[in-house]
């Protein structure tokens, strides 16, 4: 017999795929950052293109998504530092522009 899905999915049954950035968005990270490591601030211009991650600031393994606001400039030590954790202050960062862009949304909505 076969197993009947769940009307309404638990959430760690959401799953969210990697994406593949473009180069646009690529670019836009890397300057949001000015070529910096997010944590340690070393410097990934020139030179250092396979030293430099793309990270998920809230993991997908815990509900992150894939919008360039959740997106941070690691390098490949940090990034290996960090793992799957969540960073308390880049949560509050990433709350603060999520409630931002509400509050923008909603002045727009009135006018």
């Amino acid at each position: 017999m076969a197993k009947r899905k769940p009307k309404f999915p638990l959430l760690y049954e959401v799953k969210h795929k990697r994406k593949r950035f473009s180069k646009k968005e690529r670019e836009i990270i890397y300057k949001r950052y000015d070529y910096k490591c997010n944590e340690c601030f070393k410097d990934l211009s020139v030179g250092t293109r396979r030293k430099r991650v793309l990270d998920h600031i809230i993991p997908l393994s815990q509900l992150g998504s894939n919008e360039l606001s959740n997106i941070q400039l690691l390098c490949i030590e940090c990034d290996k530092k960090k793992g799957s954790k969540v960073r308390p202050y880049a949560v509050k960062k990433r709350m603060d522009e999520l409630l931002k862009k509400q509050e923008d949304r909603k002045r727009g909505r009135s006018k």
